[in-house]
Formats: C-alpha cells, sequence, structure tokens
C-alpha cells in the first residue's frame, strides 16, 4: 500500500513538475497566415504548420518564413487553446484529437480554396502527435507529407515519468492515478497526460499505423533534445529520420529551439521538396 502511495505521489509530482517546465517557454502572440494564397505559390504545394505544447503560431515563424521566401503557400494557425483570453495564452494545450479537430478545419478550408494543391504538414513536438492522428482519423486526402521536428512516436520518459506509467501499470493504480490526474490537468493542459511514454493515447497511436501508405514521412531529431527523452523516440522504423548531429557533430540545439535552426529548416525545406507537388 506504501509503494503504491508512492507511485501515485512521485507521478503526480513529476507531472506537474512537467507542466510547469512546458509552460515557461515563451509564448508570444498569434502569428497566423489565412490559408488564402496566390495560385502560383499554391501550385508549388500548401503547407500547413503544427506547433508544439504550450506554444502559439509565432513558434513556427521561422519555418512559414523560410518556405514562404521558396514559394510556398504556408498556413500557420494556433491549436489548441484551453482558455483564449486575448489571443495571449499559449495553445497545444487541449487534448491531441481535440486540436485534430481544429487542424481537421483548417485542411477543409484550404482543399476548398486550393482543391488541386498537394498539402504538406510540418509538426513540432506534441504537433507531431497531432499531424500523424489527423491523418489517421481523416485519411491520406491530399496530404503528401509529414515532416515532424522533435516527434514523439514512442512518448517521453523525462523526469522518469514513463517509467512511473509502466510501475502505476504494474501496481495496479493505474485507473487510480489517470483519474486524478484527469481532475488536477485537464482544464489546463488535457494534452499532459498523452505525449508521456506507454500513455493510453500513445497505445492507441500505434494501434492505428504510425506509417501511413503513400505519405512521405520525415522525422527530424536531435540527440541534445532535453524533451523528447530519449531521442530515439522520435525515430519510428519505415520513416525517414535524421539526426541533426549527423551532419553537423557540434549542434547542441535542444527541442524548442528546432523550428528556429537554420540546419533544420533547410533540412524542413529539402524533405519538402522531395515529396513534391
Amino acid at each position: 500500500m506504501v509503494s503504491d502511495v508512492t507511485t501515485i505521489t512521485s507521478r503526480a509530482v513529476t507531472t506537474f513538475v512537467l507542466l510547469a517546465a512546458a509552460l515557461v517557454v515563451p509564448a508570444r502572440s498569434a502569428v497566423a497566415s489565412a490559408p488564402g494564397c496566390g495560385a502560383a505559390s499554391a501550385s508549388r504545394g500548401v503547407v500547413v504548420l503544427v506547433h508544439d505544447l504550450a506554444a502559439t503560431s509565432s513558434a513556427m515563424e521561422p519555418v512559414r518564413a523560410r518556405l514562404a521566401g521558396d514559394g510556398y503557400c504556408v498556413v500557420n494557425q494556433t491549436y489548441g487553446r484551453t482558455v483564449d483570453v486575448l489571443g495571449l495564452l499559449p495553445g497545444g494545450m487541449r487534448a491531441v484529437d481535440q486540436q485534430v479537430a481544429e487542424l481537421t478545419r483548417t485542411l477543409a478550408a484550404v482543399r476548398r480554396e486550393h482543391p488541386r494543391a498537394a498539402i504538406h504538414l510540418v509538426a513540432h513536438g506534441v504537433g507531431s502527435l497531432v499531424a500523424l492522428r489527423q491523418v489517421q482519423v481523416a485519411g491520406r486526402g491530399q496530404v503528401r507529407s509529414i515532416t515532424a521536428l522533435g516527434p514523439l512516436w514512442n512518448g517521453t520518459n523525462i523526469l522518469g515519468l514513463g517509467d512511473l506509467e509502466q510501475l502505476s501499470r504494474d501496481a495496479g493504480t493505474y485507473d487510480l492515478v489517470l483519474g486524478l490526474e484527469k481532475l488536477a490537468l485537464d482544464p489546463v493542459c488535457s494534452v499532459c497526460r498523452e505525449f508521456v511514454r506507454g500513455s493510453d493515447f500513445l497505445r492507441s497511436l500505434r494501434a492505428g499505423g504510425l506509417v501511413r501508405p503513400g505519405i512521405r514521412q520525415t522525422s527530424i531529431v536531435t540527440r541534445t533534445d532535453g524533451f523528447v527523452e530519449p531521442y530515439t523516440s522520435g525515430i519510428e522504423p519505415g520513416m525517414r529520420s535524421i539526426v541533426v548531429q549527423d551532419d553537423r557533430p557540434s549542434s547542441t540545439v535542444g527541442h524548442h529551439s528546432l523550428p528556429s535552426d537554420v540546419q533544420v529548416l533547410g533540412l524542413v525545406e529539402g524533405a519538402i521538396r522531395a515529396a513534391g507537388r
């Protein structure tokens, strides 16, 4: 009984620490681009950006600028705000499936305006789960590629949360812990339960098939990620995986800096070009 209580307490504390760490990531005001683009840029393809946990569209602004400068039509919006107070609070906090519903509406608007354009999804961190889930739910459609920066295909074990997840399952206290987490976390960050290694959501995602036929999937990971632990959680057989340090061994780029790293931006651009129109 004592070990059960210890498990519950440890997991609750570490989850709150993780949430606090996520919230200190600077979240600037959203800079959203409307789906409308000129015919010339849309003919190259429409790129829809999906930001990370506790972020807004501004976190993906370097990606938007790079791809727009290369002639792509780029859509950059904020998803997953639990409460919208003057657009100042970060997004990416709602459950993945709730964010998927928002992304689906964006993609529907893109398809209405550019019915023949190939769509490329570029997602960061937890946004990679949103992008992949959307394709699982809606089917391939016009999605040509998914390029993920610091993805969590196998979740993260940061602060030992994944180990505690398994420990609570083994101890038979998982349902109790989950109930407490839902009460404490869901009003603020329901997604925080979902990206931990071994979560029910990640099991469901894997059951639905991580590798999607007909879609070019590229994962860009860094050994110095710091949030995705281990970083190899973002490497999945059947997807093209790029480790930043394989090309630049001296790189110390961390998880939150991936969308603004010059080398990573080049890799994103190359992945989309390789996917074609």
